[in-house]
Formats: structure tokens, C-alpha cells, sequence
């Protein structure tokens, strides 16, 4: 029974000392490089921010709680990287002081970005380039309304399909570009800014539709909105009660008068979803194909079908980037007569009107860094917090793994020693002479 207790103590004290280095990591994961690095285990423990750590209810291990000084939380690990590049700095000094002092412009184009979290903090600065990224939720747009400060705003060639209404909070905006999306209405909350001058080319608007020119003269003083994509017009056809056919015209590419190319490079087909809602992609095929067909439909139901051709704009900035925009018909899988396909005319391209004197940001197409001279910060005060927080973090890890350590080589002593005294017997008396 002794020993039990003794293995059970034993046992305990090695769960506490294991909580206490485990809870040790976990908040030395919030700081780049984490401190862990160097053990063994950090393949298990994953980089959180400070808000996530462990065993947060041990206020001497775990970070402070988030204010000015502390590290800024990116979701995404191609925009961290892409700020620090651009900013020249390392990104364990992307704190919320630096980023608020940030001015000028950056431009993140072409980082593989997709998440957007934790952009809000550049509150001071200019002009923002996020030209071809693979930012396919609006959403996460809408982390832009608290860039109040913003006059130049670049989100081309991006795989949104609408704007987020947030961006109506950008008073201070001058530019915008949203050119090369997958759209085909201007939103409305564009109205809500006093533009100079509007981009918004290579995308699916219909430039005779009187919405589209009114919101467009409401929302800026010039615009360059000429050069539009073309939508597949295509219609269903059923002949025997669970089979669909789609049929579409061929399709020709379509050749602006700047130089530009819009190539297609195939179609994409959802599959048939019978909430009305568009279905997940299901195939693509070549551009020469003109009709795709679906079996085992349920005959009772009426499903969306959606389809999409699929360009790839040439002889731009926005080389590499696909743009599409999926077209939806509801439609149920019974005969029905077929229908008589309707002629559709590709639209020709027109020169882009000269625009006004309206002044714009110079900007390099595509530039590697930050220029020196249009990024303006104060690091010195933002430095000088963080290191004092890494310092402060730092001492209080050494000590408290050298009480730790102490800890244990004096309880192991203390097991040692009481574990080989030899027994004392109460009535024991020295010999008789």
C-alpha cells in the first residue's frame, strides 16, 4: 500500500509538470517563430493565435490579452507573408500598432491569397492592390470596410460573384477597380461613394441595360466599362420522361480593340440540383462541344441547370486568371416540344472613351516591393512594445521552467531518501554489557 502511494504521487506530479510544459507551448505558439520550435513535438502543436491558446485560466503562462502591442491574427498564412514582403519586415513585427501606422500604398497582387482576416488593421493606408488572388467568397471583401482611409482600391481579377454592400463605407474612395470578376450587376451600395473613375472591365455586364448605365452614373464621374464578357445562352430539351439535354451555340472568342483576348477554354456543368439552388461542378468540356446530356432525372421534380463558358483573358494583367459566369435555367425532366433556339450576336468591342482629367495613382504593373518612398510608418515605438512583450514572455518561461526543474530534482531526493531509511523499531535497547 505505501508504495501505491508513493507510485500515485509520483504519477500525479508528472501529470502536473506535463499540463504545465504542454500549457507552456501551446502559448509560446502565438509568437513567430513559437519558442517550441525546438522540441520534438511541434510537429502536434499547431500555430494558434493568442486569443486560442490552452489553459488560458493561467494567467503567469499564457500571452496577454490581445491590445495594441499585440501580434495581428492572419487566417491566412499567404497574406501574412505577402504584408511582411511587401512591408520588408519580419512577420513577427506585424503588430496592430505597425499596421495602423502604415500609409502609402501595398500592393498584394499575385500571393495566392483567399482569406482576408486580418487586413482590418491597416486602417491608415492609401491605396490597396489584391489583383489576382483566389478570393472566391464576397465575403471576404467585407474585412475591407474598416480600410476607411482607403482612395485607390484594386480587387480585379479576384473569383467573387458579387460586391459586398460594406464597401459603400469606403467614403474616402477615388478608384476602383473590379475588373475581371464574375459579375453582371453593379451593386448598388457603389452609389453610396463619389467616385473619380470606375474600372470595370472583362466582366458580364450588359452595357445597354439602363440599371446597369444608371448606377453606373450615379456611383462616378468617368468610367471604362466597354470591354464585356459574353454569356452562354443555352435552353433544355427532354424527349424521354428523366433525360435532359442541354444545347448552347458554338461560341468564338472575342477580340477587343486594345489588343486583348478573351480565348475560351471550355464549359463548365453543375450538376442538376433540384432545390433551385446551383449544384456543385460536376465536368468541364471542350469549347467545340455544344450540348451535354443527364439520365436518371426524377421526371417530378424541377431541377437548376447551370452552365458557364469559361475565358481566359490574354494580353492583360490579368493573364493566368479564368473568368466565368454560370447561367441557370429551371427546368423538369418530362417531353416537352423543343424549343427553337434563338440567335444570339457576339457583341463587338468599342474603343474605351478617353477618360476624364481625373487624377490617378501611378502604379507600377507589377511591382516586387513596396517602394520605399510611399510606405511611411513609425516602427520604432512598435518595436520597442514588442520586444518588451517577447522579453517579458521569455523571462517568465526561463523561471518558471527553472522552479520546474528544482521542483523535481528536490522531490526525487526527498522520494530517494525516505524510500532507503532503514526502519525504526520502538522497543529497541542497547545490549547487555
Amino acid at each position: 500500500m505505501i508504495y501505491l502511494r508513493k507510485i500515485l504521487k509520483v504519477f500525479t506530479i508528472a501529470l502536473v509538470v506535463c499540463v504545465l510544459l504542454f500549457s507552456v507551448i501551446s502559448a509560446s505558439a502565438a509568437y513567430d517563430p513559437p519558442i517550441y520550435t525546438f522540441l520534438p513535438i511541434q510537429t502536434i502543436v499547431p500555430t494558434l493565435p493568442p486569443q486560442f491558446t490552452f489553459f488560458t485560466f493561467i494567467p503567469f503562462i499564457t500571452p496577454a490579452p490581445s491590445d495594441s502591442s499585440s501580434l495581428v491574427y492572419f487566417e491566412d498564412a499567404h497574406l501574412q507573408n505577402a504584408i511582411a514582403v511587401e512591408l520588408g519586415v519580419p512577420a513577427s513585427d506585424l503588430t496592430k500598432n505597425y499596421l495602423n501606422s502604415v500609409t502609402g500604398t501595398l500592393d498584394l497582387s499575385r500571393y495566392e491569397i483567399s482569406k482576408l482576416t486580418g487586413i482590418e488593421e491597416l486602417k491608415n493606408l492609401d491605396n490597396l492592390i489584391l489583383r489576382n488572388n483566389p478570393i472566391d467568397s464576397y465575403r471576404e471583401l467585407r474585412q475591407l470596410q474598416y480600410l476607411t482611409n482607403l482612395e485607390y482600391l484594386d480587387i480585379s481579377a479576384l473569383s467573387v460573384t458579387q460586391i459586398p454592400s460594406e464597401i459603400g463605407k469606403l467614403t474616402g474612395l477615388k478608384y476602383l477597380d473590379i475588373s475581371a470578376n464574375r459579375l453582371d450587376t453593379l451593386p448598388s451600395a457603389l452609389e453610396d461613394l463619389s467616385l473619380d473613375y470606375l474600372v470595370c472591365n472583362y466582366c458580364f455586364f450588359d452595357i445597354t441595360d439602363s440599371a446597369f448605365i444608371n448606377t453606373l452614373m450615379a456611383s462616378t464621374s468617368a468610367a471604362d466599362y466597354q470591354y464585356q464578357l459574353q454569356k452562354v445562352d443555352f435552353y433544355a430539351i427532354c424527349q424521354t420522361a428523366g433525360i435532359v439535354t442541354l444545347k448552347w451555340e458554338e461560341m468564338p472568342d472575342i477580340y477587343f480593340p486594345n489588343g486583348a483576348v478573351a480565348q475560351i477554354e471550355r464549359f463548365s456543368i453543375c450538376e442538376p440540383n433540384p432545390n433551385g439552388k446551383q449544384g456543385n461542378w460536376i465536368d468541364s468540356v471542350s469549347r467545340n462541344t455544344t450540348s451535354y446530356t443527364f439520365d436518371g432525372l426524377n421526371s417530378s421534380q424541377t431541377y437548376s441547370f447551370d452552365i458557364s463558358v469559361d475565358y481566359y483573358i490574354k494580353n492583360t494583367q490579368y493573364d493566368g486568371k479564368l473568368i466565368k459566369f454560370y447561367e441557370k435555367e429551371l427546368f423538369q425532366p418530362i417531353p416537352q416540344d423543343t424549343p427553337t433556339p434563338k440567335p444570339t450576336d457576339t457583341p463587338v468591342p468599342t474603343d474605351t472613351p478617353s477618360p476624364t482629367d481625373t487624377p490617378t495613382p501611378e502604379l507600377t504593373a507589377e511591382p516586387t516591393s513596396a517602394p520605399a518612398e510611399i510606405i511611411t510608418i513609425n516602427p520604432g515605438e512598435n518595436n520597442n512594445n514588442n520586444n518588451s512583450s517577447n522579453s517579458s514572455f521569455l523571462s517568465t518561461l526561463v523561471v518558471l521552467l527553472i522552479v520546474l526543474i528544482v521542483a523535481i530534482f528536490g522531490l526525487v531526493i526527498v522520494l530517494f531518501l525516505r524510500t532507503t531509511k532503514p526502519p525504526v523499531r520502538p522497543d529497541s535497547q542497547d545490549p547487555p554489557k
